[in-house]
């Protein structure tokens, strides 16, 4: 089964995200315009910005560029 959700930075979304990955997310806000989500895996922290879609496939976490 595979599983998406796109990030956008708003208190909803990120409380939705947090619990789709069932651990507490980062956000690095160095660029207040470009926020960057921040996820650990069992394969290191994968990133993804504003409008990219995290997708969960069987239990890994990967990231889809929004173009």
């Amino acid at each position: 089964m595979v599983e998406v959700i796109q990030f956008f930075d708003d208190v909803d979304t990120l409380e939705k995200i947090s619990e789709f990955v069932n651990d507490e997310i980062r956000i690095d806000y160095k660029d207040p315009k470009n926020p960057i989500l921040k996820i650990k895996t069992k394969k290191g922290t994968i990133t993804a910005n504003i409008g990219d879609y995290i997708i969960k496939e069987n239990n890994e976490f990967h990231v889809r560029r929004f173009i």
